[in-house]
């Protein structure tokens, strides 16, 4: 099992094992929104630790901290338990035990050999009547937790010798939080899970890629060298073309840029048809599965803004015309690369790619 595979990757690792496996070559998953809400999660942890607003408080994060803040306070002040915030946790899965390794961080670096490692976010305890509860906050998506808290759970409750476990997501938003993926494990659900867990950590050495949604869905860090996706690609796109440094493409000159990104939307285009065929096959009942699952088209209702209302409500209110232009404002924003300007010829043959 290679670094970095952790509790927070619980639900894809019982999908598909292989990325798991040490030989995997992983790529750099950062962006601007992970960034925020590591620093959220930060913000938070030091406040539950200390009990004091961090200072300096960065402005992107000012009103999900204070949002969190607020639900922490009514929360510890309705049950009166102390929470403990970012616990490391190790947990065996040849002998399902566990044990604490740390009470406030992410230090795996005590865990023995082949253990699995994860850290609750906040979390309270009654070891009288061996219960616990687990929350777990998500500045982005909260609907896909189930698994990291079950696996949360179960190393949480052989640690301190639980019985039942609550867990939920705490899905963080300006305007409030959504408890998401809320449950109660017993011994039974604590079992069952710690069995399927297992039986996916020992099966990583000799795992092979199982593509599906999930890759995407659960945001694989090694779909970009997975050989399952790398010769899909790889039929549309020639190997020598791509000119490839370890899993990553090497621009070899402008031209080259512009016939791969011309190739990268082919494949799009491509993935567009597969995807369109499937859906007009599958009827409006869904198609079940050979494991019991269902395929069935998707819904889900998007919230929209009426600028219009938004500025007549906003008026009635008394705010300045100022105040409205900040914000109802429109700021310009990427979609993408296009070709401009230049004569219309047709289109260059291939470039060399090196």
């Amino acid at each position: 099992m290679r670094a970095g595979v952790t509790g927070s990757k619980s639900a894809l690792l019982l999908e598909c094992q292989w990325f798991a496996n040490a030989l995997a070559e992983w790529f750099d998953q950062t962006s601007d929104a992970a960034d925020r809400g590591a620093r959220a999660h930060e913000a938070i942890a030091s406040y539950v630790r200390a009990g004091m607003v961090p200072l300096p408080l960065d402005e992107d994060i000012k009103s999900l901290f204070e949002v969190a803040q607020r639900w922490v306070d009514i929360q510890e002040k309705f049950t009166g338990r102390p929470f403990a915030a970012e616990m490391g946790l190790a947990w065996d899965p040849v002998n399902d035990v566990a044990t604490m390794l740390t009470e406030t961080g992410r230090d795996y670096s005590r865990a023995p050999t082949g253990w699995f490692c994860a850290t609750t976010d906040l979390s309270q305890i009654d070891l009288d009547a061996k219960v616990g509860w687990i929350w777990d906050w998500k500045t982005g998506d909260g609907s896909k937790a189930t698994m990291q808290l079950r696996t949360l759970a179960v190393m949480f409750a052989r640690a301190f010798g639980l019985e039942t476990v609550h867990v939920a997501a705490l899905e963080v938003g300006w305007d409030g939080i959504r408890t998401l993926c809320q449950e109660t494990l017993g011994a039974f659900e604590l079992a069952a899970h710690a069995g399927a867990l297992a039986e996916a950590i020992m099966a990583i050495p000799t795992a092979q890629p199982r593509p599906g949604r999930h890759c995407g869905d659960l945001y694989c860090p090694a779909r970009a060298t997975c050989p399952a996706a790398t010769a899909i690609v790889a039929e549309i796109i020639p190997p020598e073309a791509l000119a490839r440094h370890k899993w990553g493409i090497q621009i070899a000159s402008a031209e080259h840029a512009a016939w791969l990104y011309d190739q990268a939307k082919a494949v799009e285009a491509a993935a567009k048809q597969v995807k369109d065929a499937v859906k007009a096959y599958v009827p409006a009942e869904g198609l079940l599965l050979e494991d019991g699952s269902t395929l069935i088209e998707g819904s889900r209702n998007m919230p929209r803004f009426n600028r219009e209302r938004a500025v007549t409500l906003m008026r009635a209110l008394g705010a300045t015309e100022e105040q409205i232009e900040a914000c109802t404002s429109i700021s310009p924003e990427g979609t993408g690369l296009k070709r401009v300007g230049g004569p219309k010829v047709a289109r260059p043959r291939k470039p060399r790619a090196a």
